[in-house]
């Protein structure tokens, strides 16, 4: 039972039309597993929001909040059981290029931090008004085929930019094909260390996914290349790391941006929003078909 069928009569089943609409049906002997999966996916969440945030043109530690906020407003308020939002490598990318664009190349840290700030606030309130309108309807449109399509090409985008944080180097290119020729053209350029970590994990989640499903490879990967790398000081020996994280959660206000500008912003705001609901609609449309329930794409 989803969102759009749970009765709407006061009461907890009333209320999970509007608050926690996956719990409709939600079984205590799935509470383990998921208690395990949210562990893992903290773990793992914690450097991909990070990295991203860095694509994306800003501090690491925006992504960590970013991630946190998104996965929370989601598990309040979304309809799929499955589904994990946050800052992803396709709207990273569309973020920092606008950025690029707006506030130029040479901006301080703080113009910078302050337009990715007011773009995802844009954002949010157009998919806000998407929702309202019963824009989600969009989502119909979406089949199978061009589902299955979608996310393989994405995950061919996601592979070719990250491919290089693992060689070691830097891809400047932003097309695909152009991103591809210069990923190999610099081959040459890639550093042993960053390599050695890079594959070791991706052995440690085959391994894990292969011979032990029960334990989330991705979190031993993560926990044992951040022990390893304290141990033997990979800082030192060249390999780039986060570095020190300011602690604490930040203070909340409204970015200072000129509102002469709003319109400088309109565009990539939608685009960011368009290109954050296809993702949200794909994924969870496929993973409710896989798992015979219904989402509610206005909702999301």
């Amino acid at each position: 039972m989803t969102s759009a069928t749970v009765p709407s009569a006061a009461g907890p089943r009333g209320l999970r039309r509007w608050v926690f609409p996956w719990t409709a049906g939600f079984q205590r002997s799935w509470l383990s597993a998921d208690l395990v999966a949210g562990i893992a996916l903290g773990v793992v969440m914690i450097p991909q929001g990070m990295a991203y945030a860095e694509l994306a043109g800003v501090p690491a530690v925006a992504g960590l909040y970013a991630t946190m906020a998104a996965i929370i407003g989601y598990a309040i308020l979304g309809s799929s059981r499955q589904l994990v939002v946050g800052p992803d490598s396709s709207t990273s990318t569309l973020v920092a290029a606008a950025l690029l664009s707006i506030v130029g190349a040479g901006a301080a840290p703080e113009q910078i931090l302050a337009g990715a700030a007011f773009m995802a606030v844009v954002a949010g309130v157009l998919l806000l008004l998407g929702g309202v309108v019963k824009a989600g309807v969009i989502a119909n449109f979406l089949s199978k085929p061009v589902l299955v399509g979608y996310l393989n090409a994405l995950a061919l985008t996601i592979i070719i930019k990250q491919l290089p944080k693992i060689l070691g180097y830097k891809v400047e290119a932003e097309n695909l094909i152009a991103a591809t020729i210069e990923l190999v053209r610099k081959l040459p350029q890639t550093v042993p260390l960053s390599l050695a970590v890079g594959v070791g994990c991706l052995v440690i989640i085959f391994i894990f996914k292969r011979w032990i499903p029960k334990i989330p490879g991705a979190l031993v990967a993560v926990v044992l290349a951040t022990i390893i790398s304290a141990v033997f000081n990979f800082q030192a020996m060249g390999l780039k790391v986060v570095g020190v994280v300011p602690s604490g959660l930040p203070s909340l206000s409204f970015p200072r941006i000129d509102l002469a500008d709003l319109g400088l912003y309109l565009f990539p705001a939608f685009a960011i929003a368009l290109m954050g609901f296809a993702d949200t609609a794909v994924a969870s449309e496929l993973f409710a078909d896989r798992n015979k329930y219904e989402v509610d794409a206005d909702r999301d």
